[in-house]
């Protein structure tokens, strides 16, 4: 199959090497094109030199408020006009095949907009801009007529609001480590400024993700948080502070201590005693108060068969509480 392909093409590449090496343009021939030539190119500039009426298109780049009031959609900013223009061929020629064509800038504010009674909508006539859109096409051309007649914006308001901030972290002490107190967000919400119907739909947003693991020392960093487009805030970051430090675990045997007995009973609780477990910072160790476990003479009156047992004083600076049993067994009698 290639043999029989390759036989074809050095056979008719054989033949048009030929026809070209025996070609000879006849003297006459060539007088003829010379002239057409000539002819051609002086008709064409006369052509060119004539007055002509057609469209073209025109790209407008709108800008600025109007009002206090900003575009719903920065995509409607950019709108491309049909425009009928007069003007010589050469000009019309040039303006069709600029390789850059310019974009009109026009300022809203200059507009003279109308309002729609029953929404955000506001709309122009674009016989009002054709002065503009004549100076962007110079004293060659005349701008006859611009289409579509009408162009319409829909805007709305620039509120501020005031949104919280939500943390968005993974955190993982380090072995006999912990997170101290609570973590903290300064500031925890923020002023948020844009168009009203972005604004409205945001309650909160969420920070950036942080994820520490195996830590051992304190986290105080600012972090940032992404917003929608079209909105800002009055800070860019915001302080996250995590508090880390060691801690210790403490196992002590406490005595079981009945309350609100009358003074000619005995409240007897089995077990006597029990296991309390807690944590404490290192630092805070010596800041721990005397801790007691009591049983409640009132739920026995109550006929509770067993008693539960209460840590009964304030448990400040420990954590991770445990205690066993939990509840008790117990025995009432007279004192002798």
């Amino acid at each position: 199959m290639w043999q029989k392909w390759s036989f074809y093409f050095n056979f008719f590449r054989q033949k048009a090497r030929n026809f070209i090496r025996n070609f000879k343009l006849d003297r006459h021939v060539v007088i003829f094109l010379v002239f057409f030539l000539i002819s051609a190119f002086l008709w064409l500039i006369q052509a060119l030199n004539k007055n002509y009426i057609t469209e073209i298109n025109l790209q407008t780049v709108f800008s600025g408020t109007y009002n206090s009031l900003t575009v719903r959609d920065e995509a409607s900013l950019d709108r491309k006009l049909r425009i009928q223009i007069e003007g010589t061929g050469y000009d019309i020629f040039s303006h069709k095949f600029d390789f850059f064509p310019k974009k009109v800038p026009i300022s809203l504010y200059k507009l003279h907009l109308i309002r729609d009674k029953e929404s955000p909508k506001h709309y122009f006539y674009t016989n009002t801009i054709k002065s503009m859109l004549q100076l962007s096409l110079g004293q060659k051309m005349k701008l006859l007529e611009v289409k579509p007649d009408t162009l319409v914006f829909w805007f709305t308001k620039y509120i501020e609001k005031e949104i919280f901030i939500k943390a968005n972290f993974k955190i993982k002490p380090a072995s006999g480590f912990a997170i101290k107190n609570t973590i903290k967000i300064v500031p925890d919400r923020i002023k948020i400024t844009g168009p009203d119907y972005l604004v409205n739909e945001l309650d909160s947003i969420q920070l950036n993700s942080v994820d520490r693991h195996n830590i051992d020392k304190t986290i105080d960093e600012n972090v940032s948080f992404d917003l929608p487009d079209r909105i800002t805030a009055n800070v860019e970051a915001v302080r996250f502070f995590v508090e880390i430090a060691e801690f210790t675990e403490i196992i002590n045997k406490l005595m079981i201590e009945p309350v609100n007995v009358p003074d000619s009973l005995n409240l007897i609780t089995f077990p006597a005693q029990l296991n309390l477990i807690y944590k404490v910072f290192i630092s805070d160790y010596k800041k721990v108060n005397k801790l007691n476990v009591v049983v409640d003479y009132h739920q026995a009156k109550l006929g509770q068969k067993y008693l539960e047992v209460y840590l009964n004083s304030q448990a400040a600076h420990i954590f991770d509480i445990r205690y066993s049993p939990n509840f008790v067994e117990y025995l009432i009698e007279e004192k002798k």
